[in-house]
């Protein structure tokens, strides 16, 4: 935390609301985080939120953040019990960074500690939706690439289990990703085990 920081919280709060609020409340480390599903775009984490410093600049001096719940929507400002306002979380990210556009958000909706301030970063294209071609053929993967006598054997009941035999000593190597390229002329193409647990589950996906 600053200089600037620290002094302010000794200044405004009593030494137990600074300790609750250094340890909880005021900014954090910048860092990248996943999209949220609401607003994908918003992916930078700039860090925590003061609410104690919205509380006093929006209310007075003697008010301070006080969560009356263990929820993220928990938070009012107070001064007392019969005194209590709302906060914008929005608006305390407003106050606290300079960066625009910035969104609050709850990372943790059941953690009252988990509200932190972002701002809009560079996302991934979206993933081509993939259909199913249709199953592989195993067995002439395995006789166009050892030959003539080998055939696709499964020996356990997981897609991983599958090898080209000619008898029990002479086993080789199945690539069902290149059993798709075999089989099917679509560019690109991914084998899937639909269910890995299950043999019979190969498939080939192409956009």
């Amino acid at each position: 935390m600053s200089t600037l920081v620290a002094a302010f919280h000794e200044r405004l709060c009593s030494a137990i609301a600074c300790v609750f609020t250094i340890a909880v409340l005021t900014v954090s480390a910048a860092s990248t985080t996943p999209a949220f599903a609401a607003n994908p775009s918003y992916v930078i984490n700039l860090g925590g939120v003061n609410l104690n410093a919205y509380c006093k600049a929006t209310f007075g001096g003697t008010f301070k953040a006080v969560a009356n719940g263990s929820g993220a929507g928990d938070w009012s400002c107070q001064q007392n019990n019969n005194d209590r306002r709302p906060i914008s979380v929005q608006t305390a990210c407003e106050m606290q960074y300079s960066v625009r556009p910035i969104k609050a958000v709850a990372v943790d909706p059941s953690s009252a500690t988990s509200w932190r301030c972002f701002k809009p970063g560079p996302t991934l294209p979206p993933r081509p939706v993939l259909k199913v071609l249709g199953g592989v053929n195993l067995n002439a993967y395995c006789k166009a690439t050892f030959g003539g006598n080998f055939l696709a054997v499964a020996n356990g009941s997981a897609a991983g289990d599958w090898s080209c035999q000619q008898n029990n000593n002479d086993r080789r190597p199945i690539s069902v990703q290149a059993v798709c390229e075999m089989q099917y002329s679509n560019r690109p193409i991914k084998a899937v085990a639909l269910n890995p647990s299950a043999a019979g589950s190969w498939v080939c996906e192409a956009p």
